[in-house]
Order: C-alpha cells, then sequence, then structure tokens
C-alpha cells in the first residue's frame, strides 16, 4: 500500500475541504449529524485523519487543545488532530453549527469502543455503516431542502425547470407554484425559506424589481442562508445601485447564456 507524504496529504486535505465548504449543510439535526459522519468517514479514506481515534469530537476552543494528553513526544498535537480541527474549523465553525456528540453518534451506531484488561476505555472506532454514508448520496437522510426563488413574471418557466433538474438529481427542490390554494402564502414561504438548505436564486434583468423576490431575499439572508445566484435571460452583473444588488453581486454567481437555456429546456421536453 502506497504511503503519501506528508505535505501531499496536506495539499489533498485543502482541496478537499475547499469541496465540501460548498457542499450544502443540512439545516435538520439528524440529516446534520449524517453528514458530520459520511465527511469524517471520507476523511479516514483520504488519510487525513485514522478510523480510532480519542478525538472524534471537538468543540471551538480547538480539538489540540482538549487532547493534551494525546501530544507527541516533542510536545505537538499529531497531525491527525490539527487536521481534524481544521476540518472543523471550516465546516463547523458557526454559532448555530455544532458537530453531532459523541452520545449521539454512539446512540445511532456509527461508533463504538471497548475497555482493555486493564479496564481502560480503548479509542473510539468508526463502524462500518458509517463509511455505507459515502455511497449512499441518494439516501433519504441525505437529501438537502432547495428553495428556489424567481420572478413569475419573467423566470417562471425556468425556474420549474431548475426545480425538476435538482430533483433528478437527489434534492428535495420548492418553488411556490407547489402551495396549495387557501395557504398562507408569506407564512409558508418564510418557514420554508428558513428550513432549507440552499436558496437558489434565479436572476433576470428585471427579477430584483419584484418585491416578492426582494422579500424572499431579505428572509433567506436574515436566516443565513447559503444563496446561490443563477443568472440568466442576458443578464452578466448586477446593478450596484441598490442594497441587494450590491451585496449579492459580492456572491459568485452561475450564468446560464441563453444557447444553454435553450438546450435545457430542449433536453427536459
Amino acid at each position: 500500500m502506497m504511503t503519501l507524504e506528508p505535505s501531499l496529504i496536506q495539499k489533498n486535505l485543502e482541496v478537499w475541504l475547499k469541496e465540501i465548504g460548498n457542499r450544502f449543510m443540512p439545516s435538520e439535526p439528524l440529516t446534520r449529524t449524517h453528514t458530520f459522519v459520511r465527511e469524517y468517514a471520507e476523511g479516514c479514506i483520504a488519510g487525513y485523519w485514522k478510523t480510532s481515534t480519542y478525538a472524534l469530537y471537538g468543540d471551538r476552543e480547538g480539538v489540540s487543545q482538549n487532547y493534551t494528553h494525546l501530544l507527541n513526544t516533542d510536545g505537538n498535537p499529531p497531525r491527525e488532530l490539527l487536521n481534524l480541527e481544521r476540518y472543523l474549523q471550516v465546516r463547523w465553525d458557526s454559532k448555530a453549527l455544532v458537530p453531532p456528540s459523541t452520545d449521539i453518534l454512539r446512540t445511532l451506531g456509527y461508533i463504538s469502543r471497548t475497555k482493555d484488561h486493564f479496564g481502560n476505555w480503548l479509542p473510539w472506532d468508526l463502524n462500518n455503516q458509517a463509511f455505507d454514508l459515502i455511497n449512499d448520496m441518494s439516501s433519504p437522510i441525505v437529501k438537502e431542502k432547495v428553495f428556489v426563488s424567481y420572478s413569475r413574471k419573467v423566470s417562471s418557466a425556468f425556474a420549474l425547470l431548475i426545480m425538476n433538474r435538482l430533483k433528478d438529481s437527489g434534492f428535495d427542490a420548492f418553488i411556490d407554484m407547489a402551495i396549495p390554494p387557501g395557504d398562507d402564502w408569506h407564512a409558508d414561504v418564510e418557514q420554508r425559506i428558513k428550513e432549507c438548505d440552499a436558496f437558489v436564486l434565479v436572476l433576470a434583468p428585471t427579477t430584483l424589481d419584484s418585491p416578492i423576490v426582494r422579500k424572499e431575499i431579505r428572509w433567506a439572508m436574515e436566516a443565513q442562508k447559503k444563496i446561490f445566484p443563477l443568472y440568466h435571460g442576458e443578464l452578466k452583473a448586477l446593478s450596484r445601485s441598490s442594497s441587494f444588488g450590491k451585496q449579492l453581486s459580492k456572491i459568485n454567481a452561475i450564468i446560464v447564456s441563453s444557447e444553454s437555456a435553450r438546450r435545457l429546456q430542449r433536453s427536459n421536453s
């Protein structure tokens, strides 16, 4: 079995952290727990940390500071602890995000440990079902909720197409056309935005003229949702004359050309 150089492992770690940093973070606690376990298992396979460790869970004060009894003989934390600390900083460094406790992980059957013949606890072991999550990305327990915001006047057909494509890819996508007649539209939409894992904003040149779209954007920003702007209808850049335009122009957007949109619509028909 080939062993990678430490410098290459660190380089690969940063690439991986950048990739998972762009993934949706589920809002539902159980789904979030599965996300943590799946990513921890990915890190084990990549060699960033071991499957057997005392430091499976750390807080914002730092994993390496909480496990001083595991320091190397030179007084420095093992590389695997530093890698785990780096992962927690990138993925879970928010007051609203707390990694699942070892008690939760043990109850769900993802980790276990035993005692040695002296009665001392051995490290936590990551069980096989944790690795099963890596190949089960389409499972409902990891299905992210996506809210699609759009202007009915200019983007209805394209928004429906985006919603269908997201559903085909395994996401739980929603647009306001799905609200049952008679329901309180504002309350329903605001609640769905609060519960979503990602907010896809379909933008055409006149979309921000819609007071409804502006209200949905405000709800998403207040809930600190990750916003994914999607430009279409020949929109290349947002005007910075409005507060929304200034804030949204800072976010890297996906630009869909008219020809690409037509190809998408033809493939969906």
